[in-house]
């Protein structure tokens, strides 16, 4: 019996499969609509370009947007767009209550 539940949970861990590794790129979009991905300042004419740019062969890239209350979601949609034709997937990253609360001038 137990080597028919070792070869049972063999067979069931080998259809598993872990995550393909991805790369990761921060973007920021600014209350005004500005743009820094990984801390350098991007427009949205050249966001396309730079995205695909930082991907690396086989390797998928992984846009984690974090926006502003305040930012736009015209430019939200955007920069959605233009990763995800630049073959990027995105992430939002959650912002904590601590930092939305300061960003609308509360305490």
């Amino acid at each position: 019996m137990g080597a028919t539940l070792a070869l049972g949970l063999l067979l069931a861990l080998g259809a598993c499969r872990l995550p393909q590794a991805a790369d990761h790129a921060a973007l920021h979009i600014a209350p005004d609509g500005a743009l820094t991905l990984e801390g350098q300042p991007v427009t949205l004419a050249t966001l396309g370009a730079v995205v695909q740019a930082r991907h690396r062969g086989d390797i998928p890239l992984e846009v984690e947007i974090t926006a502003s209350p305040l930012a736009s979601m015209d430019v939200v949609n955007q920069v959605v767009h233009t990763s995800t034709a630049a073959h990027a997937t995105v992430a939002f990253a959650e912002i904590s209550s601590g930092a939305s609360a300061s960003a609308h001038g509360q305490r």
